[in-house]
């Protein structure tokens, strides 16, 4: 359900309806406000809290305030007594100076967007093929009793996501929090996390106005800024400390000689002014155009760690791709690889979104071996993030299973029982992948394998066991499942395809993922079959509803899976 544009949305009960609140509002030590607490040992990646909007508005600008005032008085009056509001910030300021109107309505209007301006979120949610937000929804923004008091690290140990149209806010542990722990979330944006310690500070200051002082900004060295040893044959690194200087190295323990240093600082500010205006030319900015290919890929990285790595790689593989260098764009690939997973900030959400990056670069070259390890750390990662059926899981869950498909399985000595239905994968010929049919006898280590039109004979490893969902009992939501059998000239072209259900009953089952936009498909339960092998892991017995209320798109078009296929041949 949409909401008008020009109305402010508000639940009219407080803290009481959150859900599954692991969670409490305490005073903060540091005073100034409030901070939450765990409530009681906690996991990671578990739900701390679900809750929907105190206030919720489609306008970050002064037309929020005339969306507060069509609120009823009391309304208005809980929320100006419910959140911290710096009356002598320097964002009031500027705010007193362009409000006008009666004077009462003028300091309700200021101490209103000081509120917003200091708790509220953006709750834009995804988009449910899990290809990103959903950019009709990209102004909303809202305060929540709750979750608005989170105070801020840059070593967060929870984040949090907007569930629904609605706005509700999902907040989860990404680290073990101990009972009467502060619960912690970041105010950045996820690159911005792995920023130096000076860029991120900055950025706090200019948006919230404090000075950082969160455990990783006070540990006094800068873990984005990493160096090698200048020691020709040692593999260690060194940090730089934030007032000076760097630390020792973590192998050799040898201390920097300050010319080297010095040498180094100036080969990555030269590396950073060179970034920065490879991105302004990217971007068509006015005295920045031009081929800056050369440029590109005159780029080295300071040290595999270091924060400018992660941008080198990705500039380097995006120019590899364009211009079909299949080779350089996996060594690209691995530069970037060499960062993410290992950075002293892997715990940032950009991490995850990287790994799935990685990923489609490694599938798009026809490495599938490290296709399949990048998926499988990517939809982990966001599954901590995320509950299971959200859509980035549900994404990265398909393309795994998908990846899963162009490689052998695993080796075995189980022998498949005659007539046993089955799924060929890891074979060269990629039409051949997710073709279904039944095993036949084992001679010499090949399988033959009984099609609807003749027979192959292929190795073991070639084959996986199946089973028809007509067969199957229960359904899980977001569970991968291949789709086979479909005659008509538009069907055809969706056999071989992995999807994730969404939804089943009445011996139809709606998949997701397999048609252009990742939209859903209704299908007869006797076109999906179930791949033990292809799965991920247990979807914690969560069970599919029954309803469906999405149409299926008959249109015989091209997905985009298809077109990374043809990706694939170019390269």
């Amino acid at each position: 359900m949409a909401l008008p544009s020009s109305s402010g949305f508000c639940v009219k009960d407080d803290s009481r309806m959150a859900e599954h609140s692991k969670v409490e509002v305490c005073e903060s030590p540091t005073g100034g406000g409030c901070c939450l607490r765990a409530k009681c040992d906690v996991m990671r990646g578990e739900t701390l809290l679900v809750e929907p909007p105190c206030f919720m508005t489609d306008h970050y600008d002064e037309r929020a305030v005339v969306d507060f005032f069509t609120l009823p008085a009391a309304r208005q009056d809980l929320i100006l007594g419910s959140f911290f509001c710096p009356m002598d910030s320097d964002n009031t300021a500027l705010i007193r100076s362009r409000v006008t109107g009666t004077a009462a309505d003028s300091a309700r209007a200021v101490q209103f967007e000081t509120i917003m301006n200091f708790n509220c979120f953006d709750c834009t949610p995804v988009l449910a093929d899990g290809s990103g937000i959903d950019d009709q929804y990209e102004d909303r923004v809202a305060i929540y009793t709750v979750a608005s008091k989170a105070n801020h690290s840059c070593e967060p140990n929870a984040s949090w996501y907007t569930r629904d149209v609605l706005g509700t806010r999902v907040v989860r542990s990404i680290a073990a929090i101990r009972k009467g722990d502060e619960v912690c979330i970041s105010y950045l944006k996820n690159s911005d996390l792995l920023l130096p310690t000076r860029e991120r500070r900055q950025k706090l200051q200019s948006h919230a106005e404090f000075f950082c002082e969160c455990s990783l900004c006070s540990s006094g060295v800068d873990r984005a800024r990493v160096f090698p040893c200048t020691l020709s044959l040692c593999p260690g690194a060194r940090r730089a400390l934030l007032h000076g200087g760097a630390s020792e190295c973590d192998v050799c323990a040898k201390v920097f000689v300050e010319a080297s240093f010095s040498e180094m600082l100036g080969e990555e500010a030269s590396l950073c002014d060179n970034l920065d205006r490879i991105d302004l030319a990217l971007q068509g900015s006015e005295g920045h155009d031009g081929d800056i290919s050369a440029e590109i890929l005159a780029l080295r990285t300071i040290h595999p760690l270091h924060h400018t790595t992660r941008r080198v790689g990705r500039l380097q593989y995006d120019l590899h791709t364009r211009l079909h260098q299949r080779s350089d764009a996996a060594r690209a690939l691995e530069l970037i690889a060499s960062y993410g997973p290992r950075c002293s900030t892997s715990n940032a959400p950009e991490n995850a979104f990287d790994l799935e990056f990685l990923g489609d670069g490694f599938r798009r070259a026809g490495d599938f071996g490290r296709a399949e390890e990048m998926y499988d750390r990517a939809w982990r990662e966001q599954a901590v993030r995320h509950e299971l059926l959200h859509p980035y899981v549900a994404c990265c869950m398909r393309k795994l299973a998908s990846v899963r498909l162009r490689l052998p399985a695993a080796e075995t000595n189980e022998l498949l029982a005659l007539g046993t239905l089955v799924v060929l994968r890891g074979l060269r010929d990629r039409r051949s992948n997710g073709v279904v049919g039944h095993v036949g006898h084992l001679q010499d280590g090949l399988y033959t394998v009984h099609l609807g039109a003749g027979s192959v004979a292929v190795l073991v490893s070639n084959v996986s066991s199946a089973l028809l969902a007509k067969a199957a009992l229960i359904f899980v939501r977001g569970q991968p499942v291949l789709v086979h059998g479909l005659t008509s000239e538009a069907g055809q072209a969706l056999n071989g395809r992995i999807g994730t259900v969404e939804a089943f009953g009445q011996g139809r089952v709606v998949v997701r993922g397999i048609r252009r936009g990742w939209g859903v498909a209704d299908l007869a339960a006797e076109n999906i079959v179930v791949v033990d092998e292809l799965e991920v892991a247990s979807m914690h017995g969560v069970i599919c509803p029954a309803s469906r209320d999405e149409g299926v798109d008959t249109d015989s078009e091209t997905d985009e899976e298809e077109e990374e296929e043809d990706e694939e041949d170019e390269l």
